[in-house]
């Protein structure tokens, strides 16, 4: 039997891949000029890109087609710097390639607990050389591990290897260094919080946590506890009337991510997943906002991780597969009663329970389940690659969404983008539907969306661990 690939077997291939690719979603087309003249209008002189910033308006008809889709490349090219923050979450928290404890929140507070600063410094330097080294082990190994293996070809195409002792030594020292370099990024996000709560202001320190990471790499890295505080704002909406029963069948996500790896909630023992498709959907379904033969989801999403992930996803439903969520949270953290309770009834409206994968010892004090969506469900979340803040589908007034989402994600643009993302969400917007966001985002009247304020969702007793989802609704 010749198993050697012909011509016409690899043409099938290459036919098969891009199918796998390519986005299930409707088309995206560009925010026109027309649209975005009004909000350069009424954008402050310092709130404006560099590059369009007093220019006239002719000027500025002209160079807008260009400038957008500069914008849009450069927005992608930023997804490879966020890739670079997940290998630090990686180094930090996995525990695939390593027996050594995650450097996670214990491993600080024991530090601290020992009051020697010079200590405290050495040990953290031993901690993550230790851990690099068991990082760069596993990447020069052949394996199975998908993240391993990703951030295996990040480091490669920076030009590190592992072929001998001293190009193991130059990789390790790397991801060292990008360790030194995410805290020293952070230790800056701190202290512009910090100076901001210092002011009094609480409408400015919403402003500067609205725009901390605007020059940040776009991370993929996700949770479960901002789905919570969406069901909360899904059901503060019902109340009011804002949102009635049967009202909220077609459904967005912007930038779902995947969980990759994260400091508390996401961990790396457990293969990708995406989460929050399926959560906005099982929250709709909960509140009689949907119901289970008409509720959709799509994922508005520029990653090709992301979009191909969900592609995977598709193809193994269309075969009569389900797609399996594990759940976990740590046993040692003070949840609220609410918290608890939303993390035991996740997914009960769509899903049936799974066989959880159980943690290794060094991934600390965890509680673990795990649901399988059926295949019919899968079905339902589809995905569109799309740049929510200079792009939008283009959709007939009966395929507009009633509600879309966007959490930790329009925090990577400043004040000028985030006006452009109300003004796109609201060509994708029936009339009345609403835009959620753990992000405050600019007050632009010219966007046809208006500002209904914002619900507070509490995780835990720990200080600052909740959200805030900001509501904006498209007027009628």
């Amino acid at each position: 039997m010749n198993l050697r690939p012909t011509g016409f077997r690899i043409a099938l291939l290459l036919i098969a891949s891009f199918a796998l690719a390519a986005p299930t979603g409707p088309r995206a087309e560009f925010m026109p000029w027309e649209e975005a003249a009004p909000i350069v209008a009424s954008s402050a002189a310092d709130a404006l890109p560099q590059d369009i910033a007093g220019k006239k308006p002719q000027q500025l008809m002209d160079m807008w087609p260009d400038w957008v889709r500069e914008q849009d490349k450069q927005v992608r090219e930023r997804l490879a710097k966020g890739d670079e923050d997940s290998l630090v979450n990686l180094l930090l928290f996995g525990t695939s390639f390593t027996r050594q404890p995650r450097l996670a929140a214990e491993f600080f507070e024991k530090l601290r607990a020992g009051g020697d600063s010079d200590k405290m410094q050495a040990e953290l330097q031993r901690a993550i050389a230790g851990r690099a080294h068991d990082m760069v082990v596993a990447m020069a190994a052949p394996q199975r591990n998908e993240r391993i293996a990703f951030m295996r070809r990040l480091v490669v195409a920076k030009g590190f290897g592992f072929s001998t002792p001293q190009e193991k030594q130059k990789t390790a020292l790397f991801l060292v260094q990008e360790f030194d370099r995410a805290r020293a990024e952070f230790t800056g996000y701190r202290d512009e919080i910090r100076k901001a709560q210092a002011g009094g202001d609480q409408a400015q320190e919403m402003a500067v946590r609205a725009r901390l990471f605007a020059t940040r790499g776009v991370s993929l890295d996700t949770s479960w506890r901002p789905n919570m505080a969406i069901e909360d704002a899904l059901r503060d909406l019902l109340a009011k009337g804002v949102l009635t029963r049967s009202s909220a069948q077609r459904l967005a996500v912007v930038g779902p991510g995947l969980d990759f790896v994260d400091k508390s909630e996401g961990y790396d023992f457990y293969p990708l997943q995406t989460i929050q498709p399926f959560a906005l959907m099982d929250s709709a379904l909960r509140l009689g906002l949907a119901d289970r033969e008409h509720v959709r989801v799509t994922s508005l999403d520029i990653s090709e991780r992301v979009n191909q992930h969900l592609a995977r996803m598709r193809q193994r439903g269309a075969e009569g597969k389900p797609y399996n969520i594990q759940m976990l949270r740590e046993t040692n953290v003070p949840w609220t009663a609410e918290a608890k309770k939303y993390w035991d009834s996740f997914a009960d409206q769509i899903a049936k329970p799974a066989v959880a994968v159980q943690p290794p010892s060094n991934a600390g004090k965890l509680k673990t389940r795990a649901v399988r969506v059926p295949a019919d469900l899968v079905l339902r979340v589809d995905a569109a690659d799309l740049n929510a803040v200079y792009e939008r589908l283009t959709l007939p007034a009966s395929e507009r969404y009633d509600v879309i989402i966007g959490t930790n994600i329009f925090v990577y643009y400043g004040p000028f983008e985030q006006s452009l993302v109300l003004a796109n969400a609201a060509q994708m917007l029936r009339p009345g539907g609403v835009l959620l966001s753990n992000n405050l985002l600019p007050d632009t009247p010219s966007s046809g969306m208006e500002s209904l304020g914002y619900v507070t969702t509490v995780y835990s007793e720990r200080a600052e661990d909740g959200d805030q989802i900001f509501i904006y609704r498209k007027k009628r």
